[in-house]
């Protein structure tokens, strides 16, 4: 069996399960529509699952601040389908039941379109190529544990997920821009003095 050609584009979802597969010894595979391939679609599970976990700490590429949230006809903010965590700009404003409600007034109607910091989640195909190669590392780690349970195997991947972890951090750091003045423990610090 020859290899397949070097794919120097993005990770695509398939590209990762193969990937999740090889680190067991399977065989790469053509389609993520497998029938009978029990190992493909544990796979592909455990990718999605890594992904939304890691996504749901919020990072450079799926936080969005200020964002816009409108109001339907009923006057109520429906939030969007894919929002893992919503922290709206207004303070008396919380997220309940996929909606945003007023803690004042105790109501779902509101008077005006919100804004809030959204962590959203995104597809694989909309995620930089460094958090794919990261969740890629990450779910290959619990893959193998789940499905072989080798410590060799397992001390390897975990090598792996640390350097992914390493490159996500230092895009994040580049990507959120953080200063003496803005960042969590120096700004507390500063504003918070008695």
């Amino acid at each position: 069996m020859s290899l397949p050609p070097l794919n120097l584009f993005p990770l695509t979802e398939l590209d990762s399960v193969n990937n999740l597969l090889m680190s067991i010894g399977q065989s790469p595979v053509n389609s993520l529509a497998v029938p009978g391939v029990k190992d493909v679609s544990i796979a592909q599970l455990t990718l999605h699952n890594t992904s939304r976990e890691v996504q749901s700490k919020g990072w450079w590429f799926n936080t969005e601040t200020a964002y816009p949230l409108p109001l339907d006809v009923n006057g109520m903010c429906v939030l969007p389908g894919n929002a893992m965590e919503t922290l709206p700009d207004d303070a008396t404003l919380v997220e309940r039941a996929g909606k945003l409600y007023d803690t004042v007034n105790r109501t779902f109607v509101l008077k005006s379109p919100p804004t809030a910091t959204l962590n959203l989640f995104l597809a694989y195909s909309e995620l930089p190529q460094v958090a794919r190669r990261y969740i890629e590392a990450r779910a290959g780690r619990v893959f193998q544990s789940n499905i072989v349970g080798s410590p060799i195997l397992y001390q390897f991947t975990k090598e792996m997920e640390a350097e992914a972890s390493v490159e996500m951090d230092r895009n994040n750091l580049r990507g959120k821009k953080p200063n003496w003045f803005t960042s969590g423990a120096t700004s507390n610090r500063i504003f918070s003095r008695s």
